[in-house]
């Protein structure tokens, strides 16, 4: 009986082929392990999954991280077709959103206090609780308008609001609405008047400007005509507001110049698209900036703070704004 030689058959082992990007991640992406980088490169699941998680990590850390925290002065220049003075330089600071471990705003509040401005205005949303009205004394004392402050309020200033409402206008539960009581008196002990549907003339360097302030629309507590009753024909008015979903009837009435906030200028916004939420019924390209309806100017500030449910920026860096107004009154239309 003769033997036959056993084969037994080892196969061959090759490499996948592998296209020329492939061939770069391997070179740029060294895995200790030859097979497991063999394994991801022959499947693509796991490398799109880390193309697009790495990214979108990244943004939410800058987001949360940088950005929110990133406060700066901004200056921006506005041309008034109205009767003033020759330029009037305003320090507009909106929705602050102070709580007690807001240290890092309250520091940059604090070192606004050698801005030279001739009026200091702020369009609400100071605190999310009443309770902590001593940190408006500390973050704002210092900063004073050489002509005068003037303030109105926000929705986070009167209501209380919770994870539910987010995302969306709700009816306001009455058990949640807050007494701005301390709020208001905190602030008009330094001096900064507050304006509830009223006015008042300010002498600006021997030219009268009338300062209105309304009370913010989103609660539905305005009253535009209550407002500018004083008002008369021929007086340059600076309309402070909240909410700037009224812009259209303050430019039906003249106003010279409306500063308003709410909007955090969309506080999260997209590249082309622009914001995404506004939580306002104007136009979302109107919702961060200077805009122009007919003679009257709207600015919208993208103010300094965010609300603790939503503690993010995204290409809406907060700021405290130096307006440089002038007045020319010869290009009315």
């Amino acid at each position: 009986m003769t033997s036959r030689p056993c084969r037994v058959n080892t196969g061959t082992f090759r490499d996948p082929i592998l296209n020329p990007a492939q061939q770069l991640f391997t070179l740029i992406v060294p895995f200790s392990v030859y097979e497991f980088q063999l394994a991801w490169l022959t499947d693509p699941t796991p490398m799109i999954w880390l193309i697009l998680v790495i990214p979108a990590a990244g943004i939410v850390l800058w987001a949360m991280l940088y950005e929110r925290l990133n406060y700066r002065l901004r200056e921006r220049s506005i041309a008034l077709p109205f009767p003033g003075p020759e330029r009037l330089t305003i320090l507009h600071l909106s929705d602050l959103h102070l709580v007690p471990r807001c240290r890092r705003l309250i520091a940059f509040l604090r070192s606004l206090r050698g801005v030279e401005a001739d009026l200091v205005l702020y369009t609400g949303d100071f605190l999310e609780d009443p309770k902590d009205a001593p940190l408006l004394e500390e973050a704002l004392s210092g900063i004073v308008g050489r002509y005068g402050s003037f303030a109105v309020f926000g929705n986070h200033d009167y209501y209380r609001y919770v994870w539910t409402e987010v995302f969306g206008k709700f009816p306001h539960a009455v058990n949640r609405m807050q007494d701005i009581t301390e709020p208001r008196e905190t602030l008009e002990k330094m001096g900064i008047r507050c304006l509830f549907n009223r006015s008042c003339i300010v002498d600006c360097g021997g030219y009268p400007i009338r300062i209105v302030g309304i009370d913010d629309p989103y609660l539905e507590k305005d009253d535009i005509e209550r407002a500018l009753a004083d008002v008369e024909q021929d007086e340059t008015v600076i309309a402070l507001v909240h909410s700037p979903g009224v812009y259209r009837e303050l430019a039906d009435r003249k106003v010279a110049l409306i500063l308003s906030g709410h909007t955090h200028g969309g506080q999260l916004r997209l590249p082309w698209l622009g914001a995404l939420v506004t939580r306002s019924p104007i136009p979302k390209r109107m919702a961060m900036g200077i805009s122009q309806i007919g003679n009257t100017t709207l600015f919208v500030s993208p103010g300094l703070g965010v609300t603790p449910r939503l503690p993010f920026r995204f290409l809406s860096p907060p700021e405290a704004s130096i307006l440089q107004v002038t007045f020319q009154p010869h290009t009315r239309d």
